[in-house]
């Protein structure tokens, strides 16, 4: 396989025993003109003798020579992909029946589209469906200030984290991939730089479950992600080539600050759930 159509990237570090469900999630699905791309960082819990065991074509397992960090592991997964199209898949999360397929399709249809995204399944620790988290109620294609400006006005991250995003690989030369400046925003920094080049189509249908954690919702961490928000539209605010509209910037802080109590909410759900 030269030239896959798609590369299906898993950039892990202490992946066990989520990454066994990641990796299934990829293999079952029904497009199979894709690479299986895992880059692990040095982990010491089991994953790479998992990874580097499995027997599959497709698949190839890269281990880093020392830690990278996390934005380093998911930077080198980058420079592996030979795929048109790329989707980088978090190692604690899965892919839904037929994500591929439906993305490569748009893809392939609407040209002008830089990238597409679809909405997540949200889940807990134990892979209980919690709620859908989802951009938009029906296909949309947005241009790509356009959907920067809804994405800042909401708050959060609408696009989603990258299981649920798929884009043209073309245009990551010009973005210079992901950058760990900012806590908690190294997915939508890229998906920012590449929608200056083209539009995004946004899917209804669940392309991922991404799996959430009574640590991950915890106050300090909550806390961690305010600031990092705040200081991400600040950013993207103050450079102009993002056509960020003062009424977003604004709207977006005062719900990025409104999201932080209701993360507070569904932490305090978790532990009661958990008692």
């Amino acid at each position: 396989m030269e030239h896959p159509k798609l590369s299906v990237l898993i950039p892990v570090f202490n992946g066990m025993p989520y990454i066994k469900e990641a990796v299934e999630s990829v293999l079952n699905q029904d497009f199979k003109d894709y690479e299986l791309i895992i880059t692990d960082n040095q982990s010491n819990d089991g994953t790479w003798e998992y990874v580097s065991s499995l027997n599959d074509k497709r698949i190839k397992c890269f281990r880093n020579p020392v830690n990278l960090g996390m934005v380093g592991n998911w930077n080198k997964a980058l420079e592996y992909a030979r795929g048109e199209y790329i989707k980088v898949l978090p190692a604690d999360d899965y892919l839904l029946p037929g994500a591929l397929r439906k993305q490569v399709q748009l893809l392939d249809e609407h040209k002008e589209a830089v990238m597409v995204c679809g909405a997540k399944r949200v889940i807990d620790s134990s892979g209980k469906a919690l709620f859908t988290k989802r951009f938009m109620k029906k296909n949309t294609l947005l241009d790509g200030k356009e959907a920067i400006n809804l994405v800042v006005r909401s708050g959060s991250n609408s696009i989603g984290e990258g299981g649920c995003v798929m884009f043209r690989s073309k245009y990551l030369p010009l973005t210079g991939g992901f950058e760990d400046d900012i806590f908690y925003t190294e997915d939508i920094q890229l998906w920012f730089k590449l929608l200056l080049h083209g539009k995004l189509f946004v899917m209804p249908d669940e392309v991922a479950a991404f799996r959430i954690s009574g640590i991950s919702l915890s106050v300090q961490r909550s806390k961690e992600q305010l600031k990092g928000n705040f200081k991400f539209l600040d950013k993207y605010y103050q450079n102009k080539s993002f056509g960020i509209k003062k009424s977003s910037y604004f709207l977006g802080k005062a719900k990025a600050f409104v999201f932080f109590f209701v993360k507070q909410f569904i932490y305090a759900y978790l532990q009661l759930k958990g008692k």
